[in-house]
């Protein structure tokens, strides 16, 4: 049931886009079943363990210990420190819609609550959501090349999740090799577009070598064999949708003149998409790929609030309806 009604959500919101006579109905049709899905919806998976872990909170990375510590100080009820966790998560994403034009800010809100990166973020994986909000205000700040407020966002987002360094690293990684090769020879011509896309695949085909070494380190030894539990989802399963989804709103942009700012989000967004992709091929990766897989959800917020902010509707109607064909937000709402 709470699926039906996400893609019932999802497709009101993306009929903000073009609805502009009946917009204020699709905007009260949105936020009534988005509110309706919040109060049937159970606590599930990551929640359910952050409740439980309140009296021992120290053992998280400091900053989200210290978030809980403070919260707990107000309130002896582990359940409601959690909640405000949550309501304060939702709050810095809801905040990234001031990106946006003022008279798109409505509309931005709508996208930003209503994504599959909001859903799993603030009903899952709190600590990565935090960690990911800086992150995305870290791209932001390479994107506009405010390299202290970039490193300043680094060491927060790391404070909320090591897996920060990782995608920080990646981010900037493609950023220079896009400067490196010329953003002005790819910005216009969709067939160069296309061939840094597929450099882009063989990089990431290649990053298995990566992989394989955090692997072997035991960095993730935790998470080992948890691919086999019968009630995940295999990563191939969840990709195969989101993929589907990426090539339609790339296909709707192929002829578009897109901006600096813009282009560097598309190749980010290619790079984890692809990247992951490769990656659901061999269970080994399924846990570690969900991780990137729920990176590249924030990665694509920031692809709609741009493709809003530059009117290219169609990729943003796309990215947004497909969205509610996420199996990862269905399960997190408790489907």
């Amino acid at each position: 049931m709470i699926a039906i009604l996400f893609v019932l959500q999802h497709l009101s919101t993306a009929a903000i886009v073009y609805g502009k006579r009946l917009r204020a109905a699709y905007v009260l049709l949105s936020f009534s079943i988005f509110c309706f899905i919040y109060f049937i919806k159970p606590d599930t998976y990551d929640i359910i363990a952050y409740v439980d872990a309140v009296s021992y909170a120290y053992v998280f990375e400091p900053l989200f210990a210290l978030l809980v510590l403070v919260f707990d100080y107000f309130t002896s009820d582990e359940r409601t420190v959690i909640f405000l966790v949550q309501a304060l998560l939702a709050l810095f994403l809801i905040s990234l819609s001031f990106s946006v034009r003022p008279n798109s800010r409505l509309i931005a809100i709508s996208v930003i609550i209503f994504s599959v990166f909001f859903t799993l973020a603030v009903n899952n994986a709190l600590r990565q959501g935090f960690s990911s909000f800086f992150l995305i205000v870290f791209s932001f700040s390479l994107i506009n090349r405010k390299y202290l407020l970039c490193t300043a966002c680094l060491l927060i987002a790391t404070g909320f999740h090591l897996s920060a360094i990782a995608f920080g690293l990646v981010l900037w990684g493609v950023y220079l090799v896009f400067i490196f090769f010329g953003s002005e020879f790819l910005r216009f011509r969709s067939v160069s577009v296309a061939v840094s896309y597929l450099i882009l695949a063989v990089i990431s085909a290649s990053g298995f070598v990566f992989i394989d070494l955090i692997l072997s380190a035991g960095f993730y030894s935790n998470y080992d064999g948890m691919e086999l539990v019968k009630e995940r989802v295999p990563l191939f399963v969840k990709v195969v949708p989101i993929f589907f989804i990426f090539v339609i709103s790339e296909f709707f942009l192929w002829n578009k003149k897109s901006s600096f700012s813009l282009l560097i989000v598309r190749h980010w967004r290619a790079f984890f998409i692809l990247f992951v992709a490769v990656m659901s091929l061999d269970v080994r990766y399924s846990e570690i790929g969900a991780r990137i897989l729920f990176f590249y959800f924030g990665i694509d917020l920031v692809f709609q609030l741009y493709c809003l902010n530059h009117r290219f509707f169609k990729s943003l109607f796309a990215s947004v309806f497909g969205s509610a064909f996420a199996i990862n937000a269905w399960n997190v709402l408790g489907n």
